[in-house]
């Protein structure tokens, strides 16, 4: 009887011991596969956030180079000083423009708080340059009715692509440091 005991209880200890590592090894992987499924939530999360907030940058983007376009399709090939020697459609469609910029400027606003969210400090400052870039393009032609020359607006159109690329390299550069 002694015996029968003896093998109960060594039974008894194996299938508990079996169930104890099966049971610890089955809550220990459930954590790490939870674990997982929220760095991938959040990395899915932050990706779509760029996304979004670098497709409404290219409407703010696509703004500034229309008042852009527009002005220097008035400026070339005249010798003009401000915009107000230009007839009056031609001034309406420079400040039609300009309203178009203005509404690009809560797409703008949007892309910046998002990617302060994320932490994409260089992101912001390149975008901060072309706000400032925008800002100072505006003075000019819009606040001050002014016009520059061709080789001004030449040298203007070369800083806007620069800050343009610096800002899709940072972009760039921060998109492919996610772990992916």
């Amino acid at each position: 009887m002694s015996k029968e005991i003896i093998d109960v209880i060594d039974t008894a200890v194996k299938i508990g011991l079996g169930a104890l590592i099966t049971g610890i090894a089955t809550y220990l992987i459930s954590k790490l596969n939870s674990r997982k499924d929220k760095e991938k939530f959040i990395l899915e999360h932050k990706i779509k956030t760029i996304e979004i907030a670098s497709d409404k940058l290219e409407t703010y983007f696509n703004a500034i180079s229309s008042l852009y376009s527009t002005i220097g399709g008035k400026i070339r090939g005249q010798n003009i000083e401000n915009i107000y020697e230009l007839d009056d459609s031609e001034q309406k469609k420079i400040l039609d423009k300009d309203k178009e910029l203005q509404s690009a400027w809560f797409d703008r606003n949007y892309a910046i708080s998002r990617f302060h969210l994320l932490k994409a400090k260089e992101v912001v400052k390149a975008i901060e340059e072309i706000q400032k870039f925008e800002t100072e393009l505006r003075n000019i032609f819009i606040l001050n009715s002014e016009m520059i020359s061709s080789n001004e607006l030449q040298n203007k159109s070369k800083e806007y692509t620069h800050l343009k690329t610096v800002y899709y390299e940072k972009a760039s550069t921060y998109y492919g440091e996610l772990n992916i």
